[in-house]
C-alpha cells in the first residue's frame, strides 16, 4: 500500500466546507445505528431460531453499512489533502475508504446466506414477513454482489488523481480520467450535496470527480491543479508531490 501524507497547507478553501451544505453528516449517519440496535433487540427476544438468524444477520449488515458511513464521514476535512508520502503529485483516499467499501459488500451477502440456512434447515421463522425473508436478503446480496465486483474491477485503476507535466490521470470509481493540460479549461470545487472537482475540459465537457476517491479537499486540489494549469513553466515541480504544493502554497500567501 502507497504511504500518504496527510497536510493541511496554507491555501485558501475560498470559505467552502467539505461536508454537504457545510453540515458534517458523521452525527446524522449515528441515527443509523438505531436500525442494527431495534434487529438486534428483536433477535434477543424472539423464541423462533430462524427469525433470530434473520434479524441478527440484518443487524450486522446495517451495523456494518452505518459503522462504514461514519469513518468514510471521517476521512475528509476542510482544507486538508491526502498525497503520496513520495514521488510525483498524487491525491490519494486513505486505505480505509476501500475496505469500507469491502466490507459492506460482504455485509450485504449475509441476510442471503442465513436465509439460505433458515430454508435449508427448515427453522422456524416469522410467516407474516415471509416477502421480506424470501426476497429481500437477495436483493442485498445481488446489490452486494454488484459492488463487489466493482471494486475488483476498478482495481485495476491506480487509486487516487495523478497530477505530472501531461496532465490529470487516474481516480477509481465511475469516472476515469485520462486529460492534457491543453485539454483542461479550468478546475473548480463544486456540488453544495457533497464535495466535487469540477474539470472542465474543451473535449470531454464537463468532470464531476467525488472528494472521496482522491481523498482530498477539492477546493485545495482544485487552486493547486489550476496554479500548474496556468503556469506551465512551473510543472516540473509535479515531479515531487511535496515540493508540488510548497510552491502553491508560496504564491499563495
Amino acid at each position: 500500500m502507497t504511504k500518504t501524507l496527510l497536510l493541511t497547507p496554507t491555501i485558501s478553501t475560498g470559505g467552502r466546507s467539505v461536508f454537504p451544505k457545510g453540515k458534517n453528516p458523521a452525527r446524522f449517519i449515528g441515527w443509523l445505528l438505531i436500525v442494527p440496535a431495534i434487529a438486534f433487540a428483536i433477535a434477543f427476544a424472539d423464541s423462533r431460531v430462524g427469525f433470530r438468524l434473520l434479524m441478527a444477520s440484518v443487524g450486522i449488515t446495517m451495523l456494518v453499512l452505518a459503522l462504514a458511513l461514519y469513518f468514510r464521514s471521517r476521512t475528509l476535512r476542510t482544507g486538508n489533502i491526502r498525497i503520496a508520502a513520495s514521488g510525483g503529485l498524487r491525491f490519494l483516499p486513505p486505505g480505509s475508504t476501500r475496505a469500507g467499501a469491502l466490507c459492506v459488500a460482504i455485509a450485504f451477502l449475509i441476510p442471503a446466506s442465513a436465509s439460505l440456512i433458515i430454508t435449508l434447515v427448515d427453522l422456524p421463522t416469522q410467516q407474516g414477513f415471509s416477502r421480506f425473508t424470501a426476497v429481500g436478503p437477495y436483493v442485498l446480496a445481488a446489490l452486494g454482489l454488484w459492488l463487489l465486483v466493482k471494486e475488483i474491477l476498478s482495481a485495476r485503476t491506480p487509486a487516487g488523481l495523478q497530477v505530472d507535466a501531461e496532465g490529470l490521470s487516474g481516480v477509481r470509481g465511475t469516472k476515469q480520467v485520462h486529460l492534457r493540460w491543453d485539454d483542461l479549461e479550468s478546475a473548480a470545487a463544486f456540488g453544495r450535496h457533497g464535495p466535487q472537482l469540477m474539470l472542465l475540459t474543451s473535449n470531454q465537457g464537463p468532470i464531476a470527480l467525488e472528494a472521496h476517491h482522491f481523498g482530498s479537499d477539492p477546493a485545495v486540489v482544485a487552486r493547486i491543479i489550476e496554479y500548474f494549469r496556468v503556469n506551465p513553466t512551473q510543472r516540473a515541480q509535479l515531479n515531487d508531490g511535496a515540493a508540488a504544493i510548497r510552491t502553491v502554497e508560496m504564491v499563495s500567501r
